[in-house]
Formats: C-alpha cells, sequence, structure tokens
C-alpha cells in the first residue's frame, strides 16, 4: 500500500475534535472511488432508497429512449427491429435540410414556440396581475378558484358544470335571465 494513503488515513483516522467526534474526511478522500461509492451507499443508505424511484424514472424515460437515437442514422424496417436496418448515416438529415418545405417547417416550428411561450408565460403573469387588481375579495377568490378549477377538477366535471350553468332553456343563468325553468 502506498505510504502516503496509509498516513493519511491512520491520521485522519485518529483526528477527534474537542467535542470528541472522530473526522474521517481525510481517510475518506484516501479511498478509491469503487470503496468510496460503497461506504456512501453503505452510511447513507436511506438517502440512496429515497432517490431510487427519481432514478429509475430518469432512467426509463431519459436514457432508454436514446436507444432509438439510432433510428435517426439507419434505414428503419420494422420486421429488422432498431438494430436490422443498414446504417446510412446522414442522409436523412441532408434531405431533411435540403428540402423544399425545411424553411416553412421551420417557420412553423418558431411561430408555434413563440406561441407558446407568450401563451404558457406571460399571460399566466398578465392574469396574476389582472387578478390581483380586483378589490373585492369574494370576486377574487371566485375567479382564482375558476381558473384553477381546470387544473383539479377532470374535464368531464367541467363539462357537466358548464351544462348545468349555461344550458340556455334549463341552467342556472338561463333561469335567472328569464329562461323556461324545469
Amino acid at each position: 500500500m502506498n505510504k502516503d494513503v496509509s498516513e493519511r488515513g491512520t491520521a485522519a483516522a485518529a483526528a477527534v475534535s474537542s467535542a470528541g467526534v472522530i473526522d474521517n474526511t481525510a481517510a475518506f478522500k484516501a479511498l478509491p472511488w469503487p470503496r468510496k461509492l460503497v461506504w456512501h451507499v453503505q452510511h447513507y443508505w436511506q438517502h440512496w432508497v429515497m432517490a431510487l424511484p427519481a432514478m429509475v424514472f430518469v432512467f426509463i424515460f431519459a436514457y432508454i429512449p436514446m436507444y432509438g437515437i439510432q433510428l435517426a442514422f439507419r434505414d428503419f424496417v420494422p420486421s429488422k427491429g432498431l438494430t436490422g436496418g443498414q446504417w446510412v448515416g446522414l442522409k436523412y438529415f441532408n434531405q431533411f435540410f435540403t428540402s423544399p418545405m425545411f424553411s416553412k417547417v421551420m417557420i412553423n416550428t418558431i411561430k408555434i414556440s413563440l406561441g407558446t411561450l407568450v401563451l404558457g408565460f406571460i399571460a399566466p403573469i398578465v392574469l396574476a396581475l389582472l387578478i390581483n387588481q380586483i378589490h373585492s375579495t369574494k370576486v377574487k377568490g371566485f375567479v382564482q378558484t375558476i381558473t384553477y378549477m381546470p387544473h383539479f377538477i377532470s374535464t368531464v366535471v367541467i363539462v357537466a358544470m358548464l351544462n348545468i350553468f349555461l344550458t340556455p332553456n334549463t341552467g342556472l343563468l338561463g333561469r335567472f335571465f328569464g329562461g323556461t325553468s324545469l
């Protein structure tokens, strides 16, 4: 064993703070990385158990799909599977970039992205500022409830509620404004 590593490990194991706690930092740093990992898992196994579902999720939905990236570089034949097609390199990328539809596709993609950005980022901020300007706490609470309802209640239930309120002859608003009642 390396003398320097041995001395650091011994010195670190012997280092005791004034509170009587052993400082193993230097000994831990002297370990090779596989042993560090084993030590870390043994000492912090509860943390690893809590992180395991997230790691499995990332593995399944981020790393496994990367296997399919190779389809962009192959002449894919479904009967031969993912790896059965002939390797064609950048053929499909060249075909896409030289296509007469490329500019139209890119413009449409940029329009959709900007529209999504405006509707998904700026519109909620404006709505929040408008709701904040409402002085009546009852009206503000009602507007907030109606605004956030789709996030908590299924679409089928919301449509049924709108139907109950807005049906011209039998809905609550229809009756309020003089429609025929049940």
